[in-house]
């Protein structure tokens, strides 16, 4: 929904010291540890953690299996630097979570805790109010696999990090934004989603299949703009 430059976002905000341990905290399909892999030492050691396989394979990255809402599979003070990307909304407890990580970073480790505002989310649409409750109900909804969701937790990250054991750093704030609408590209992907919601409400669903017409013909016509807010925090174990 954001697009590649997300990962190199996020990989050049990290601190890493050199051959220091670096974890991805939700790591998905790895493409944040493969952007890191790209601008640290060969001798730092990279491990993505997710709940099920399904990264991709490099050999300098290592996998490991993991709930994130227990407790994390390192030693006290054994992690460099972590980071996590879009997990911490469908945490039930998030400074639980914050916790953990304070504990696993050695002293002097830094912690990159980003995260999406779908609230935030822009669509180019003719029929604003349309888009507005699309994109409203999409950014409430908690999806199938998760028991817990919060789409405006971007906004929310300062204050998770203030209450947090670990110190505030500095925030970030990216904008993916893109004009085209192919098939598995961030704009198309993001309004798929969003009108998948969209018709599960009585009163949307009508609507839906308009408004992805309207999105492909601005598309077609050249007028076609969506984007998508990243914000994150940088905290540090003192």
């Amino acid at each position: 929904m954001f697009g590649p430059q997300r990962h190199q976002n996020l990989a050049a905000a990290l601190p890493v010291r050199p051959g220091g341990a670096v974890v991805d905290l939700g790591c998905g399909s790895g493409l944040t540890l493969a952007a890191l892999a790209a601008r640290v030492e060969d001798s730092s050691l990279l491990v993505g953690v997710d709940q099920k396989p399904g990264g991709r394979a490099n050999r300098r990255i290592r996998h490991v299996i993991a709930n994130l809402d227990e407790r994390l599979p390192f030693g006290d003070a054994t992690v460099d630097a972590a980071l996590s990307q879009n997990v911490i909304e469908s945490l039930p407890d998030p400074q639980a979570f914050l916790a953990e990580a304070a504990r696993i970073l050695a002293p002097g480790g830094h912690l990159l805790l980003g995260h999406s505002d779908f609230d935030t989310l822009v669509f180019s649409s003719a029929d604003l109010a349309l888009t507005r409750s699309l994109v409203h109900r999409f950014c409430d909804t908690v999806q199938p696999w998760m028991t817990v969701a919060d789409g405006t937790i971007g906004r929310r990250l300062v204050g998770l990090a203030r209450r947090s054991p670990l110190t505030l750093v500095r925030t970030y704030a990216w904008v993916g934004h893109h004009t085209t609408f192919e098939e598995g590209g961030p704009a198309h992907t993001a309004a798929n989603l969003v009108a998948q919601e969209g018709r599960r409400d009585p009163a949307l669903k009508g609507s839906v299949d308009g408004w992805l017409a309207d999105l492909e013909r601005q598309a077609r016509d050249g007028e076609l703009f969506y984007s998508l807010n990243d914000y994150a925090v940088l905290l540090r174990k003192d």
